[in-house]
């Protein structure tokens, strides 16, 4: 049964083994070919709006994929948690690309200490992706809400 679709009139339902004791998940996916228009235009207006206020978060937190797109995603449009953290990692390439060039035409980039940052956390992103596979994304989606509440609680004692 792992990997069948079964298609409707605008849904196609993909069926996987999940690999946490057996069961079996179901996902709809309403852009593939089968995908009522209407529904399909909707998806991707929130799919362009969440990745607006990435964008605008990016430019005035230095936040937006994990804490705005992943969240998004979810709620608004049902993604797996393993599946928004990744989408939101592949569209944070062009957004940092983007936002790095502007930041970098202004000054404000401290090249030394962002490499210091960013190679050690390819260490740490390697090590993450073993914990994800572990994990249940239901875990995760709690894991992540209590990082985001400790986050707020600390930004505002401080």
């Amino acid at each position: 049964m792992a990997g069948s679709s079964r298609r409707g009139p605008s849904t196609r339902w993909t069926v996987a083994a999940s690999g946490d004791g057996g069961e079996a998940m179901a996902q709809a996916n309403t852009t593939g070919a089968g995908a009522c228009p209407e529904r399909r235009a909707g998806r991707l207006w929130r799919l362009a709006l969440i990745g607006a206020l990435a964008g605008l978060f990016s430019a005035v937190f230095g936040v937006g994929g994990g804490i705005i797109m992943v969240p998004m995603l979810v709620t608004m449009l049902a993604y797996d948690t393993k599946v928004a953290t990744a989408t939101s990692l592949a569209a944070i390439i062009v957004i940092a690309g983007v936002g790095v060039a502007a930041h970098g035409v202004l000054g404000n980039v401290d090249w030394g200490r962002a490499a210091l940052i960013g190679l050690p956390a390819m260490g740490g992103l390697l090590v993450g992706l073993r914990v994800k596979e572990r994990v249940s994304s239901r875990g995760l989606t709690l894991a992540f809400a209590v990082v985001l509440v400790g986050a707020a609680v600390a930004l505002v004692v401080t």
